[in-house]
């Protein structure tokens, strides 16, 4: 077994954290190469507007319970064997999406989804973090997630592109990215770190699955992920609006380009100006960066602005998520991690899950005669409101040192 790194060591890496960036590249390609199609799928096969939003929220409804279980089996279990049946679940899961025609079906396919990758997440993250030296946390975490980067640059446009020929060649890509990261998950080797071994009573278990130190983390991460949600739902439906309305603002296939390639800008930046600086000063400039995307791509008029949309929008989304994720999971103690890390990740589901139902109801409160593109148009504003509210909220976290500037290590 490779040897891994100790924790006093200046280096991030090592084989199994390589493996695991290649784990999450597969992962992460799969779900948003579905993620990005699946309401314009739902839509072609017959399914209402509101009904096709509300898949986005199913599967985020389903990852959001199942994030405290990960957590709590990852701070307990052998965590490689936790990380292989969740991707034997992922490639059930993809091969049962060839089935689902009908939206009942899909929803029920889209819960399994959620729930396995809920799992997945957790486990893959819990995994990276416990490798990682915790002065460098900040840096790991966001190289960790160059494997996202990587896979957000091309799986929007390779979704988009894959669907052109047919929603069987795109569930065939995502059952064949799952194949490839379920074998990889089995060359890595189970971490040893230290374990929550007390016998706890049944409350006890259940109080343990959401751990406190990590909440205002994960309100924030709520927050964050609500107004992103106006775009991660609409915007291929606003692209596709735009376009029939005469008045076309860019390719999708671009724009995602454009968004996957600031990521790797983004990211390290995020990283280092948590380590340097804490969750409050770093967290400050990606919410301003994505809420100011929301209203820009909300008045586009043109594939210029819609470019330098992207290349903002993906600043703030990118540079958010290691920011969030390196602060949940420093905020708690090593038999603690796994159970922070689902705790700041179920404040995401919970505000995309949210932000599904409530973008999906004020789209059809919106509807415009002639203009396909208001109703979205509003959500992506409404998502830009949002921004701010996240900003009182971070402002309020900033009267706490700790928040503000990391201790000295």
């Amino acid at each position: 077994m490779p040897r891994l790194k100790e924790k006093n060591s200046a280096s991030i890496w090592s084989v199994p954290f390589v493996l695991l960036m290649i784990i999450n590249f597969f992962d992460t390609l799969c779900f948003q190469m579905l993620r990005t199609m699946m309401t314009q799928y739902a839509m072609d096969i017959g399914i209402a507007t509101a009904q096709a939003t509300a898949l986005a929220s199913v599967l985020s409804i389903a990852s959001l319970v199942m994030r405290p279980v990960a957590g709590r089996l990852v701070d307990t279990i052998n965590n490689k064997l936790i990380m292989t049946l969740s991707y034997v679940g992922m490639v059930i899961t993809m091969i049962l999406y060839f089935l689902a025609k009908s939206y009942p079906l899909l929803m029920f396919v889209r819960l399994l989804n959620g729930a396995f990758y809920g799992i997945s997440a957790v486990v893959t993250m819990t995994i990276a973090g416990s490798m990682l030296p915790e002065e460098k946390m900040g840096q790991g975490i966001s190289m960790f997630g160059m494997g996202l980067a990587v896979a957000i640059t091309f799986s929007s446009m390779i979704g988009a592109w894959l669907y052109s020929f047919g929603a069987g060649v795109l569930f065939a890509a995502s059952l064949a990215s799952m194949i490839i990261a379920l074998t990889l998950s089995m060359f890595v080797p189970n971490v040893k770190r230290k374990m929550s071994t007390e016998k706890k009573s049944v409350g006890q278990i259940l109080r343990g699955l959401v751990a406190v130190e990590a909440i205002p983390v994960a309100v924030l991460n709520l927050i964050f992920n609500l107004a992103y949600s106006a775009s991660a739902v609409f915007l291929v439906v606003y692209f596709n609006a735009k376009t029939g309305e005469g008045n076309p603002i860019g390719t999708i296939g671009v724009f995602f380009m454009v968004w996957g390639l600031m990521l790797f800008v983004a990211r390290p930046v995020g990283g280092k100006l948590f380590d340097r600086y804490g969750l409050v000063p770093a967290e400050l400039l990606f919410l301003v960066c994505l809420g100011l995307y929301l209203f820009l791509i909300s008045i586009s008029t043109g594939w210029v602005m819609s470019l330098i949309a992207a290349l903002i929008g993906s600043f703030g989304f990118g540079g958010s998520v290691p920011v969030l994720q390196a602060a949940a999971f420093v905020s708690a103690p090593p038999e603690r991690k796994g159970a922070a890390n689902s705790t700041n990740l179920m404040g995401g589901d919970l505000g995309s899950a949210i932000g599904g139902v409530l973008f999906g109801q004020i789209a059809t409160w919106f509807v415009r005669e002639g203009q396909a593109s208001f109703s979205y148009q509003v959500c992506l504003r409404v998502g830009a409101c949002m921004c701010a509210l996240a900003l009182v909220y971070l402002f309020i976290l900033g009267r706490n040192p700790k928040y503000r500037r990391k201790k000295a290590e």
